[in-house]
């Protein structure tokens, strides 16, 4: 697994892994959020590449880094552990991650387990919020 990344380090394109998640990266401001959006499953199989493409964009440049989570299939209990770390390591660093726009059957899934007790869920994917 490998993500290509622009002459500034922003930019995180995966190329092929075999990976069941894809990731978008769209290109951040030199200052302000970013935002990762998510395809198909995020399993075992995809937290890696799910780590690659985040963990980069965890700086204090980009006070927020929105997850896009649309388009997000299926998500399993890997999926969940590492969007949580994802969250504590973005807080540590002075990040606000949030995770927008999870369709409405994952979103029953997270309810359930009180998903959003841990991590900031919302509906709308244009995020414009100050750090908590």
């Amino acid at each position: 697994m490998s993500v290509t990344r622009d002459a500034e380090g922003d930019a995180a394109v995966p190329e092929s892994s075999g990976a069941a998640v894809t990731l978008f990266t769209a290109e951040p401001a030199a200052v302000g959020h970013a935002t990762v959006a998510l395809v198909g499953e995020l399993d075992v199989a995809g937290v890696d590449t799910l780590l690659a493409a985040v963990r980069p964009l965890l700086r204090p440049e980009h006070p927020e880094v929105v997850l896009d989570l649309r388009r997000l299939t299926y998500c399993d209990s890997s999926g969940m552990r590492r969007l949580q770390q994802l969250d504590h390591e973005a807080r540590s660093t002075g990040v606000h991650l949030v995770l927008a726009g999870v369709p409405p059957r994952l979103r029953r899934i997270f309810d359930i387990v009180r998903f959003g007790d841990i991590v900031d869920l919302v509906d709308d994917v244009d995020v414009e919020s100050s750090s908590p």
